[in-house]
């Protein structure tokens, strides 16, 4: 089988950063599973060019070609739907969409009666390897414990609520003053814009210790600033490196970087809401409670996700730290799960079922039957 990929040019920030990283993750599984990938840029030949054309874009950049089958591929962090979406969606020569995550496809049915298919994300297994981790608050002697934030610096990715919440409350003391090892807070962002950063993060940008990779590293009382774009295998080492990811997102439509969090075996506290729900539960990540609460989004639109529940999210961290073999075995669990059910072969084969769809309804619509006859 052969399928056009229509290449638009997503940024490497923001909220564009998601689609720029799975567009390669995408073709990647379509050839896994067998499929020739023909790469097409503004202009199609309609007679040489396969006739199923994928996208995958922001909706303000979708342009379907005409005489083609178009799949639209696209992703919402919101329960509301934008009109950009619909649009995309409502256009006559759009066939079907596909979507990463089952929340998302939930909240596409709503708005279409186009059928909406789920093509999840993949996580590399090897670079993303496993590591057993072990750590006691009994032992004083032993390296701080230290929570990991990956994430752009947005407060959809709740990294806002993560610094109030950390520098509100007082449990750090208490903790120490138990005689445990310290806790450190690792704050790791794909992008900040100083301008409109706390007062800590820009605090921090006068002390920086390195400089590579296009960004710095920070440091300050129990936090770490890490504004470097890193390769994998370097971001890898720092999950692998960690002992929590904390994520108190307000909504992902998948949730990449909380998968290859799990990949490692690294225990994760996320928000009980978005994308990743589809591969983590009650065993294998602590869920926090939330509140559907309205925000601006980085649209300008109305933006409608999850509020974390402060005291849940503190309920989490204490259960981790008070019985970290139990957080390692949650975190066990999930990676064995990743290793199996996220990866960029099983996406092939997800695609491999919506064009055997989608083929299916062209040949009945060929042929005058109904799309539902």
């Amino acid at each position: 089988m052969r399928v056009a990929w229509k290449a638009y040019r997503h940024r490497f920030q923001a909220n564009e950063f998601g689609y720029a990283q799975a567009n390669a993750g995408y073709q990647q599984a379509l050839r896994l599973a067998g499929i020739e990938v023909v790469e097409v840029g503004d202009d199609m030949d309609l007679d040489t060019d396969p006739e199923i054309v994928l996208h995958w874009s922001v909706p303000e950049l979708y342009a379907p070609f005409p005489g083609k089958v178009n799949v639209y591929g696209t992703v919402t962090e919101s329960l509301t739907v934008r009109p950009a979406f619909r649009a995309c969606f409502a256009h006559p020569l759009t066939a079907a969409v596909f979507t990463p995550s089952r929340f998302c496809q939930q909240i596409f049915r709503r708005v279409t009666q186009k059928p909406v298919f789920v093509c999840g994300h993949g996580v590399d297994g090897e670079t993303f390897g496993y590591v057993h981790r072990e750590w006691s608050p009994f032992d004083p002697r032993q390296r701080p414990f230290v929570f990991l934030f990956v994430g752009s610096s947005n407060p959809r990715k709740g990294s806002d609520f993560l610094l109030e919440w950390w520098n509100s409350r007082d449990w750090q003391h208490e903790w120490v003053s138990r005689h445990c090892p310290p806790v450190r807070l690792y704050f790791k962002v794909s992008d900040i814009d100083f301008d409109k950063a706390t007062v800590e993060l820009r605090r921090l940008r006068a002390r920086p210790t390195r400089q590579e990779y296009g960004g710095f590293v920070y440091h300050e009382g129990t936090l770490t600033l890490d504004t470097r774009l890193l390769p994998a295998p370097a971001l890898s080492a720092i999950y692998q490196f960690a002992h929590c990811f904390v994520f108190p997102s307000r909504g992902e439509g998948f949730g990449l970087t909380v998968a290859e969090a799990l990949a490692t075996g690294l225990p994760c506290i996320a928000t009980r809401f978005g994308g990743y729900l589809d591969f983590c539960d009650d065993t294998t990540a602590f869920l926090c409670d939330f509140t559907p609460t309205p925000l601006l989004g980085t649209n300008g639109g109305t933006f409608v996700g999850a509020k974390p529940d402060p005291g849940d999210f503190s309920r989490h961290v204490h259960a981790v730290l008070e019985d970290y073999p139990s957080a390692v075995g949650r975190g066990t669990r999930a990676a064995a799960r990743l290793r199996q059910d996220v990866t960029w072969r099983q996406v092939g084969w997800q695609f491999m079922d919506m064009l055997a769809a989608v083929h299916g309804q062209r040949l009945l619509d060929q042929q005058g039957v109904p799309p539902h006859g």
